[in-house]
């Protein structure tokens, strides 16, 4: 089974529209004073399907976060 590398110019304009499609799918979570978190929380989500990516296509890929989460400041 053999796939092909697409250019990164694709790539980064994908990943840029998953992002943009996770962030406005997490905003329902500004209304809860949680909207600070949205960026960095869709980082991570993209790393995971990112992971899950390759993983389905043979390589081996770990699919998990390797994100603890912070406490929040007082």
């Amino acid at each position: 089974m053999s796939f092909q590398k697409i250019p990164d110019e694709e790539y980064q304009k994908l990943t840029t529209g998953l992002k943009w499609q996770i962030g406005k799918a997490l905003g329902v979570f500004n209304c809860y004073g949680l909207g600070d978190y949205i960026p960095e929380v869709t980082s991570v989500i993209v790393g995971l399907a990112e992971k899950y990516a390759m993983a389905i296509r043979g390589k081996d890929a770990k699919i998990e976060t390797g994100y603890a989460r912070k406490r929040p400041t007082e």
